[in-house]
């Protein structure tokens, strides 16, 4: 029988290590998290750029290791604050960055404060419990001030053919695009983008037939195979990752995440 998922327990113990072996994908090197990470700011960067983003307020949601924190306050940002469910973690981001960080259960309660821009980059796949994912859904658009922006990368299926269904139990979940559009719209934001942000970056969600899935369900597996056996290899192995999913979202494949901005009209 799978362990019940206790999030504050899970991302206690994860957080014992500071480091992206903690935040990133369960199980593997940092090395190869080092990589996967770069990929996912690469395409974020472009979306930025694309959109003609520059927000002088950032919140970032789920701050954990501080690894976005740093990637805002690095574009000039004015002010990057944070909040994270792990006291230890945001004891480190306050040592850490010139912000405001604090203790927050995103599924319960809303930031102090609204801001330019908020940030949730791959977290609320972890609120597996759906009032507390549809309370968190609120509280961030709540957070958003009026002609701001919501910024989301979740493993987000859009329903092109088959999708992945997680056993009861798992510490994250993919879900249905409605899923996080209706709470957001009801919320008083509108949609402005919603596009791919890996393709075997992170673990495959859907694809347009089952034998699609099983290819990129295998090439993901196959991905973290030698890293898994071998800690030194995740360099090599997350290189070519960070290669190959470029091209393959240049192609318009979108396997896993997805990148969703919001706007709250101004």
């Amino acid at each position: 029988m799978r362990e019940r998922y206790d999030p504050g327990e899970y991302w206690e113990r994860l957080h014992a290590r500071d480091g992206l072996d903690a935040v990133g994908q369960s199980g593997m090197p940092a090395n190869f998290n080092r990589w996967l990470y770069s990929g996912t700011a690469d395409r974020l960067e472009q979306f930025v750029l694309r959109h003609g983003l520059r927000p002088q307020t950032v919140l970032d949601v789920g701050s954990g290791t501080g690894y976005w924190v740093a990637w805002w306050a690095a574009r000039g940002v004015q002010r990057v604050d944070g909040c994270d469910l792990v006291p230890v973690a945001v004891d480190r981001l306050r040592d850490r960055f010139p912000g405001t960080f604090e203790v927050l259960d995103i599924g319960t309660a809303a930031p102090s404060g609204t801001y330019d821009l908020v940030s949730v980059l791959n977290v609320l796949l972890h609120i597996t419990d759906e009032e507390r994912f549809r309370s968190a859904l609120r509280n961030l658009a709540a957070a958003v001030r009026p002609g701001g922006y919501l910024l989301m990368i979740e493993p987000i299926q859009k329903g092109v053919g088959y999708r992945v269904s997680y056993p009861e139990g798992a510490s994250s979940l993919a879900r249905p695009v409605l899923a996080y559009l209706d709470p957001l719209i009801d919320a008083g934001l509108e949609v402005v983008a919603l596009e791919g942000a890996t393709a075997i970056g992170a673990d495959p969600i859907e694809a347009s037939n089952r034998a699609a899935l099983a290819g990129w369900r295998a090439l993901w597996r196959l991905a973290k195979l030698p890293p898994k056996m071998w800690a030194r290899s995740g360099h090599l192995t997350g290189w070519l990752v960070w290669k190959l999913d470029p091209m393959l979202l240049r192609r318009g494949y979108a396997p896993s995440s997805k990148v969703l901005l919001m706007k709250r009209p101004g």
